[in-house]
């Protein structure tokens, strides 16, 4: 890994959101530097910026979930890291590591830049403990053991904290479960330094957020800028994974076709259970399916000219049915038994007549 960027001793990630144009611009790198280019938008090697469609965290955090090896390698890959450190040794033994961190750093159009953060973070968090082991370097070598070990248990539990609110993702080896907005920032603590920045530029005065060593934080001030945006995020009552709406109206499931017929289907059992607790339910269904029965040995155009006489009387029952409740009075029950059995046996006779 032979980037600048990588020997940064501080993880910090900015955001900038642009709703109007669905935009937005998220960079990595330390707080000065990040500073620097939201005044002046000018890239150094010392950042990573992304310029993207508003919302896309949503997909790097669901992508994160579907891909668990990710995690595994980069915590195995952080206790090699921290093995390393514990033998005192320096940029030359741990250089494997950073390679194999710079191997899944993704660069492409498809990049995951709450991946890449983790990465990144871990790359500063590992440079600060080696910059504090190097300044102990004229220690005799047993107090040289003891500062590198302390180092690496030090560096172990920061990253345990680093990714605390990814542990959700990879509890569940059967059932795959995604980042809840809720559950990570809403009942979260974090603690963290958070830089405004105002600039003019050529559309007027802008906002930028920088946060440091926190995605908590950072996710705190990104949803707050899609709020002020009327968005939202939210997870699908199907899948489970996070997805952009409008904060106003917006639906319970996310764009997926295979989620929206599940939710279709879910709607018309619960509406069907809560129509069969209405007695007057049974009476109308009886009727409803006995003269669709009656369509079956019919060719094309006899159903058609049925269904004519079909949908005028379904029609009658339903406006007399809509009137009627569980408190309403027997004889209106009666009644409206009756008014189903006559059309019944009308359209049983209509049926024996079109098929003539």
């Amino acid at each position: 890994m032979d980037r600048i960027f990588f020997e940064n001793t501080t993880a910090a990630i900015g955001i900038y959101t642009d709703p109007v144009n669905n935009h937005e611009t998220i960079v990595l790198g330390e707080p000065e530097e990040i500073r620097q280019f939201f005044r002046n938008n000018t890239p150094t090697d010392r950042i990573y910026v992304c310029d993207r469609h508003l919302g896309m965290i949503a997909d790097d955090l669901n992508r994160i979930s579907d891909n668990r090896k990710f995690m595994t390698m980069l915590t195995d890959t952080v206790n090699d890291m921290a093995a390393v450190l514990k033998e005192a040794q320096g940029k030359e033994a741990v250089a494997p590591c950073f390679e194999k961190l710079g191997n899944i750093f993704t660069e492409s159009i498809q990049r995951n830049m709450i991946q890449n953060y983790l990465i990144y973070s871990v790359s500063a968090l590992y440079n600060t403990k080696l910059a504090e082991l190097n300044s102990s370097v004229k220690l005799t070598k047993k107090a040289l053991y003891k500062v590198s070990d302390a180092l690496s248990t030090q560096f172990l539990a920061e990253y345990d904290e680093l990714i605390k609110p990814f542990i959700l993702l990879q509890e569940d080896d059967k059932k795959r479960s995604y980042w809840s907005i809720k559950e990570q920032i809403e009942q979260n603590e974090c603690d963290s330094v958070i830089h405004i920045v105002r600039s003019h530029k050529a559309k007027g005065w802008q906002t930028f957020y920088i946060a440091e060593e926190s995605f908590t934080a950072f996710m705190s001030l990104y949803i707050e800028q899609l709020s002020q945006a009327n968005l939202m995020i939210r997870n699908c009552d199907i899948c489970g994974k996070l997805y952009v709406c409008k904060k106003n109206r917006y639906a319970t499931v996310c764009g997926d076709n295979e989620c929206k017929s599940k939710q279709h289907t879910i709607i018309n059992v619960r509406s069907r259970k809560k129509a069969m607790a209405n007695p007057f339910y049974a009476v109308y269904a009886k009727f409803s399916s006995r003269c669709s029965n009656y369509r079956r040995k019919m060719t094309p155009e006899q159903r058609k000219k049925y269904d004519v006489r079909f949908s005028a009387r379904k029609k009658e029952l339903l406006a007399f049915k809509k009137n009627l409740t569980e408190t309403s009075p027997y004889s209106k029950m009666k009644a409206f038994q009756a008014m189903c059995d006559e059309y019944e046996l009308e359209l049983r006779e209509y049926s024996d007549v079109v098929r003539e």
